[in-house]
């Protein structure tokens, strides 16, 4: 009987001399466009797409738009196929939209996703990105992380509010609504009846989007001191357990699980800590000696479990 072959490893192996790192020599501005090129060839224009092939900004036509209108804000020249990236996204928009959300809230909630990047697009659908948050907050009880839940709500409303700043007045309430019901739940915050610790679907995550929404929170008992039990929880080899509970299981170093999401929350929310610089300051280096010494996720080249998170 043949043996099979060994199991690849589950990570590609950082290099270990300077001289090893792989060099590029186009500029960032030509290896985004390449890479646009190839997203929109891997995934044309169409005339509508189905329920189950839209999930917000997670994915699908609705997350290419938003893509390609935060690129836009930094390449404002850079055209595809003698068009504007702006442009591109505005034909991702109006392409229709079959049947409703697979996921009622969160990132990968299309119905918020695609009303919030309307609004990026155009001010005046402003309101109408409110009514859909507003039915989110009076409906169902709804998850806290940001995958499914109302923190990625708060990431949704701090986009719109970065391109256009005129609706902040306008999004005032509903936001301070959300955020009451996030510190309410706090610091029990589960998710499928269990409590994670990572940047996706649990505390690191969901903490980091409310200090970014309001840097005032800082100051908060409750804030503080779930922010200090995510530093304890720290692993001699540098990554943090999928859940609170387990200080054995360490496995997973992917950005919504373990290090690379904590090490890029940690980086965003480190300045609204002085009197933690050193304490949060110790724990991302010590997250990073652990990416690297790990290597490039082999799976999916994807953000959320794949080789983008850990090369971020």
């Amino acid at each position: 009987m043949p043996l099979s072959a060994p199991p690849e490893p589950r990570f590609i192996q950082s290099p270990s001399l300077p001289r090893d790192y792989l060099s590029v020599a186009e500029t960032p501005e030509a290896r985004v466009q390449d890479a646009l090129e190839h997203a929109i060839g891997d995934a044309p224009l169409r005339e509508s797409y189905t329920r189950e092939e839209c999930g917000g900004f997670f994915r699908g036509p609705t997350a290419l738009a938003y893509l390609l209108l935060r690129i836009h804000a930094v390449y404002p020249e850079m055209k595809i196929s003698g068009r504007s990236l702006r442009q591109w996204a505005a034909s991702y928009m109006g392409a229709k939209r079959m049947g409703g959300d697979r996921a009622p809230c969160g990132l990968a909630c299309e119905s918020a996703a695609y009303c919030a990047v309307e609004a990026m697009l155009d001010e005046t659908r402003a309101p109408r990105f409110r009514e859909v948050l507003e039915r989110l907050v009076d409906g169902d009880e709804h998850p806290h992380e940001i995958l499914f839940g109302f923190a990625g709500i708060l990431y949704m409303m701090r986009a719109v509010e970065c391109r256009r700043p005129e609706s902040v007045s306008l999004l005032a309430t509903v936001k301070a609504r959300i955020m009451e019901k996030m510190l309410g739940a706090g610091p029990g915050w589960t998710w499928r009846g269990r409590r994670y610790t990572g940047a996706v679907h649990g505390d690191i995550g969901i903490l980091t989007q409310l200090l970014l929404t309001d840097p005032k929170l800082a100051s908060n008992s409750m804030v503080r001191g779930s922010l200090q039990r995510m530093l304890s929880l720290q692993q001699p080899s540098g990554n943090w357990p999928t859940e609170a509970s387990d200080r054995v299981y360490c496995e997973l170093v992917q950005f919504c699980h373990g290090a690379p999401g904590f090490v890029s929350s940690l980086v965003h929310i480190e300045r609204l800590f002085p009197d933690m610089r050193e304490e949060v300051g110790q724990a991302i280096a010590l997250g990073r000696e652990c990416i690297w010494r790990e290597g490039l996720l082999r799976k999916l080249p994807c953000l959320c479990h794949g080789v983008l998170g850990n090369s971020l």
